[in-house]
């Protein structure tokens, strides 16, 4: 709870200098907001992985740090800004920080490839997984009551992941230890939906991103629905389902240098949600 309490302290502060400068500030019955923060918790953890070749074990084995290694649940934030221009043109800005440090050992057997190992296996392991995104969207058609546009944009994603751990059980003692530092930048394409009835407000988005470069290829997708409250005129609460991949993959994995002990990392990560969140607006 200690990252939910970060997260939602500094919204609470911002709500009580809103509702003291007073209504007059923020746009009652629009249905884009001119001036926006919002922050968001997840009700379900994010999955992380990454893929390894294991000897006895298939090629390119995917390992889910949480499911797989019993590793604990991550630390998640999320926060979004924007601002909308002349009615129909909104720049916003996201960031979605993932990330946990952990030392110990496992209270359950290891899963990998659908082969159990046996649990207390020590596992030290530090994560530092970020995506930021600033975005541009165009709203070809609007009205009162709602909005949708098009547009673009760019994701920065950025990973620091250390792991090491030594299995034992079968098909016999192998060593999972990776290192890995990756960043990228990956273009995209963006499309919004918003629509306003009453005091509710529905909203939908879709984006799609991808880079093939000579050294890591990056994809990314996301959509996301959403359902808003608006009891005051500065503030929405709302519901919002996402799904989100994004993955990262070496196109020479011999070329980062790593270490090949019993098991070989491929330098290749997944980062996979698919849960509601709950969040809070500040509107202007």
């Amino acid at each position: 709870m200690h990252h939910v309490n970060r997260t939602l302290l500094p919204l609470a502060v911002g709500l009580g200098l809103c509702v003291h400068a007073g209504p007059a500030a923020a746009q009652a019955g629009a249905v884009l907001d001119r001036v926006y923060l919002s922050s968001a918790i997840p009700l379900e953890s994010t999955e992380f992985g990454a893929r390894w070749d294991y000897p006895g074990l298939s090629s390119g084995t995917q390992v889910d740090y949480y499911d797989d290694l019993g590793l604990p649940h991550f630390d998640e934030s999320q926060w979004k800004a924007g601002v909308t221009l002349a009615d129909s043109h909104r720049l916003q800005a996201t960031r979605w920080k993932i990330g946990n440090a952990y030392r110990g050992r496992t209270t359950r057997p290891i899963t990998i490839d659908g082969n159990g190992f046996s649990s207390g296996t020590a596992i030290s392991n530090s994560l530092d997984a970020k995506i930021e995104t600033l975005s541009y969207t165009w709203f070809l058609a609007k009205d009162a009551r709602q909005a949708w546009g098009i547009g673009f944009g760019t994701s920065r994603v950025r990973i620091e992941n250390n792991l090491s751990a030594i299995v034992e059980g079968f098909p016999g003692e192998f060593e999972i230890d990776s290192s890995a530092s990756e960043r990228v930048t990956l273009p995209h394409v963006r499309a919004e939906y918003a629509r306003r009835i009453g005091d509710w407000r529905v909203g939908a988005d879709a984006s799609l991103g991808r880079r093939s470069g000579d050294r890591l290829a990056a994809r990314s997708q996301e959509a996301s629905v959403s359902l808003e409250y608006l009891p005051v005129s500065v503030m929405a609460i709302g519901v919002r389902y996402s799904i989100h991949r994004t993955e990262l993959e070496r196109n020479n994995p011999a070329a980062s240098g790593m270490p090949a002990p019993a098991s070989t990392f491929s330098g290749n990560f997944r980062i996979r949600s698919a849960t509601p969140h709950l969040y809070i607006t500040l509107r202007y």
